[in-house]
């Protein structure tokens, strides 16, 4: 098993898809080339922003393979695979390996409630199946199911798992994911809420997993990069904008309607629309997004 350690800033790259569920491969290759092309560190494919648990089979893999051709070995390429067992999860393990991605990223099993020795055994069950490394991803919004810090603390020690992204929001439980684990070597801890970047980054997270990192990923390279250096004030400057964008995510609709039209916005497609049935944006709504994007100085695809 080689080696990966990962850091800064790892995009969880949306997955553009037409109005007849199509998956734009051109502007999934135009993405991908425009994050890499803006720093990020690596690139996680499949996640929720990607829409993996709703993606059919057929636009799982077109996607799967559409990134990978485009990232060219440049940066690590992570996939999630976000199913609901663990039998279940090793099949679709058994196929991503044959795409040649860098790492897979492990939620709990979801639907039915388990405890945290089912949610060990699980992980346990992949990591037999695999040699890829494994990221634990805790998202418990969706899952139900939490990995606890002590949970977490356990697989940390377990040979391949290498990683652990954390989209609950609750910074007590961060904070004692990064105590337990800070003296694990490889061991990398993420936060996946892009308003608790700056004191993640601070209290010890070795990087970010944000969905605004598909919009602004120079700006998210800069805000991680001013931390590191500590540059508060630069990091901050960025992080307004974050401000900004999240206001508009957290606004009357959905939020992956709203990512996906700001894709669109942005020119990396002429359509570009969440799975259904979460419904597209209005036109009235975009109008808007080009007003902010103009003010904020925000490029896209136009700008390459």
């Amino acid at each position: 098993m080689k080696q990966l350690h990962l850091k800064g800033i790892i995009p969880p790259i949306l997955t553009p898809l037409r109005r007849d569920g199509s998956v734009d491969t051109l502007a999934l290759e135009r993405l991908t080339q425009h994050l890499i092309k803006n720093g990020v560190h690596a690139l996680f494919a499949l996640g929720t922003a990607g829409e993996g648990p709703v993606l059919t089979h057929s636009q799982r893999r077109t996607a799967l393979e559409t990134i990978k051709s485009a990232v060219q070995r440049a940066v690590p390429l992570l996939v999630g695979i976000l199913e609901t067992s663990t039998e279940r999860y090793i099949e679709v393990v058994k196929e991503v390996e044959k795409v040649g991605v860098d790492a897979v990223v492990v939620n709990p099993p979801f639907y039915f409630p388990v405890s945290q020795e089912e949610i060990v055994k699980h992980v346990l069950k992949i990591r037999e199946a695999t040699d890829l490394p494994l990221v634990l991803y805790n998202i418990p919004k969706y899952t139900g199911n939490p990995y606890t810090a002590e949970t977490v603390h356990e697989l940390a020690k377990v040979p391949g798992v290498i990683a652990y992204k954390d989209s609950s929001s609750d910074m007590v439980h961060f904070q004692e994911v990064l105590r337990l684990t800070k003296d694990m070597e490889g061991f990398s801890v993420l936060q996946g809420n892009h308003l608790l970047s700056i004191p993640s980054l601070l209290m010890g997270a070795a990087g970010l997993v944000p969905g605004l990192g598909n919009i602004i990923p120079k700006e998210m390279v800069e805000l991680y990069n001013a931390v590191i250096a500590g540059d508060l004030p630069t990091a901050y400057r960025c992080h307004e904008l974050v401000v900004k964008l999240d206001k508009l995510l957290a606004g009357d609709h959905y939020s992956l309607a709203m990512l996906k039209a700001m894709i669109e916005v942005l020119g990396f497609s002429d359509e570009c629309v969440p799975h259904t049935p979460l419904p597209p944006l209005d036109n009235a709504m975009k109008t808007r997004l080009r007003e902010f994007f103009a003010r904020e100085q925000i490029t896209g695809w136009a700008a390459n």
